[in-house]
C-alpha cells in the first residue's frame, strides 16, 4: 500500500472538514470561568436560539472551561452543516453545477442555530438528508467533517500516556505494530474512532473485535511533514470480511503536544480541509460574515 493523493471519479461533493484550535481564540479567557460564560452567552442571541436558555444550562454543566467551550464550538459547527445542507441538495436536485456549501452560502444573513438529534448510538445526525458528518474534539482541537458519503473523523492530541493500559483495545497484530511508540499508537487508536464512527456504532463497537492493518510506510514522522495531510488505504478484518477504507491523516501542529485529525470513508474521496476560527464561526450565524471560513 502506498500513501497518494486521491483524487476519485464521480463524487457530488467534495467532503468538507473544519478545524478549530480554540486556544488561539482572543475573545475569553480560557482559564476563566466567567469570561467564558459571558462568551457563550452573548454568542448565543435569542432570536437566532430558540432554546439559548436550555443550551446554556446544558453548556454550564461542564466543570472546566475548556470543555464548556468546545461544547459551544460543537453547537455552532454542527449547525453549520445543518444550515448549508439545503443548498447541497436544491443544488442536486435542480442538476445545476454541484459546488461546495462554502461557495453557496457566500452572503451576509442571520442563520438559526440548530440543535440535531442523536441515533440511540449516540450520533447526531440530519433529520431527512442524505448528507452525513462526524464532529470530534479533544482540547484545544475540534472539527467536523461532511460529506454525501458516510464519514468518520477523530482527532487525537498526542500528550504522554501510559500506553500499558490500552493494550486490550487492540488486537496482537496491532499491538506488535504499535511497539509502545507513543505516535503510532495515535495514528491506530485515531484510525479506530474514525472507522466506528463511519459505521455509526462509535465506542459501542469494541475496538478489539476489528483489526486496522495501516501500512507499512503510515508513520507520524512522515505524516507531520505534510501540510496538507496524507490519504492511506487501509485494509480493515471484521469476523466476517476483509475491506479496505481510504484514511486521511491531517497534522495539526503548534500547540504543546502534536495533533492528528483522521478521516474515514468507505472509498476515495475528495477533501477540503479548512483551519477556522470559532469566531468566525458564530458571525457568519449572527450575519456578521459571508464564510464562516477564516481567511
Amino acid at each position: 500500500m502506498s500513501l497518494r493523493n486521491v483524487c476519485p471519479k464521480n463524487d457530488e461533493y467534495p467532503t468538507e472538514v473544519r478545524l478549530i484550535n480554540v486556544s488561539e481564540e482572543k475573545d475569553f479567557d480560557i482559564e476563566s470561568m466567567e469570561s467564558v460564560q459571558n462568551f457563550i452567552k452573548t454568542s448565543l442571541i435569542s432570536h437566532l436560539c430558540p432554546n439559548r436558555e436550555k443550551i446554556i444550562e446544558s453548556i454550564s454543566k461542564y466543570r472546566k472551561e475548556s470543555d464548556q467551550i468546545l461544547q459551544l464550538c460543537s453547537l455552532f459547527l454542527k449547525s453549520a452543516v445543518c444550515n448549508e445542507t439545503p443548498k447541497r441538495n436544491t443544488k442536486n436536485r435542480k442538476g445545476a453545477n454541484k459546488k461546495s456549501p462554502t461557495e453557496t452560502n457566500l452572503e451576509c444573513r442571520e442563520r438559526v442555530i440548530v440543535e440535531l438529534p442523536r441515533t440511540k448510538f449516540g450520533k447526531p445526525y440530519l433529520p431527512s438528508s442524505d448528507v452525513d458528518f462526524s464532529l470530534s474534539h479533544q482540547y484545544p482541537f475540534i472539527g467536523i467533517a461532511a460529506s454525501s458519503k458516510s464519514i468518520g473523523m477523530d482527532i487525537v492530541v498526542m500528550e504522554d500516556r501510559d500506553l500499558h493500559y490500552f493494550e486490550d483495545s487492540f488486537t496482537s497484530w496491532e499491538w506488535s505494530e504499535i511497539k509502545k511508540d507513543i505516535n503510532q499508537f495515535y495514528l491506530y487508536w485515531a484510525a479506530k474512532e474514525a472507522y466506528t464512527k463511519l459505521i455509526g456504532l462509535g465506542l459501542s463497537l469494541e475496538f478489539k473485535s476489528f483489526e486496522i492493518r495501516l501500512p507499512s510506510n503510515a508513520k507520524w514522522q512522515l505524516i507531520r511533514k505534510e501540510q496538507n495531510g496524507v490519504f492511506f488505504q487501509v485494509q480493515i478484518k471484521t469476523s466476517r470480511e476483509t475491506n479496505h477504507f481510504s484514511f486521511l491523516f491531517y497534522p495539526m501542529l503548534g500547540y504543546t503536544f502534536d495533533a492528528c485529525a483522521c478521516v474515514c470513508c468507505a472509498r476515495d474521496f475528495k477533501i477540503n480541509v479548512q483551519c477556522i476560527k470559532m469566531t468566525d464561526l458564530i458571525d457568519w450565524h449572527n450575519g456578521k460574515r459571508k464564510d464562516c471560513n477564516s481567511v
